[in-house]
């Protein structure tokens, strides 16, 4: 998402620079099956509440930035519906080209990719081999990033004691839907 980021227009760049996005997997989920996930359950949208992420990151180095924005992108705040959609889908398109793919072919048994999801976009494609088994495995490094957690969510690697139950707990203050992109930002 880097080189998608450094594609941009200089004035996209300018304009989205400092917006908040929601990220909610129901979302994602209800665009990919609309029937099975038409409306999550109280106690789903407790377990997987959305999160709040920069549309643009800088990456640990601090020079780099990157867009962060995937399926998951529900709305950008403090923005209308119809224009939030329209640059959500405007960035995802733009994301989405070939010059910013990178399509692995499996080659070898024992091949492996890794990615970092701080910038990058990923999906899985059918595993067409029908001689070998694919064998996934994952290993998640913690990020001790002023937005690895999002925006509500600013922890450091000291703090994981505010998990409550298997999730982090942020239930304490007002919520996003009820803030403007100025009071998000500064928390």
């Amino acid at each position: 998402m880097r080189a998608a980021y450094l594609g941009l227009p200089d004035d996209i760049k300018k304009r989205i620079e400092k917006l908040v996005v929601e990220h909610w997997i129901w979302h994602s989920r209800k665009l990919a099956a609309p029937q099975e996930f038409d409306k999550p359950t109280d106690e789903e949208k407790a377990l997987l509440p959305p999160a709040y992420h920069k549309l643009v990151q800088i990456a640990p180095d601090g020079i780099n930035k990157t867009l962060y924005i995937a399926s998951h992108a529900r709305r950008i705040i403090g923005m209308p519906d119809s224009e939030s959609t329209s640059l959500i889908r405007a960035l995802l398109d733009h994301a989405q080209q070939p010059q910013y793919q990178v399509t692995v072919k499996w080659k070898n048994v024992g091949d492996l990719v890794q990615w970092d999801n701080r910038c990058t976009m990923h999906r899985a494609t059918a595993f067409q081999d029908q001689k070998n088994r694919r064998d996934m495995g994952r290993t998640t490094i913690h990020d001790h990033g002023p937005g690895a957690f999002g925006v509500k969510n600013q922890l450091l690697a000291d703090d994981v004691d505010v998990l409550v139950g298997g999730k982090i707990d942020i239930s304490a203050g007002p919520t996003p839907e009820t803030q403007t992109q100025e009071q998000i930002l500064a928390m």
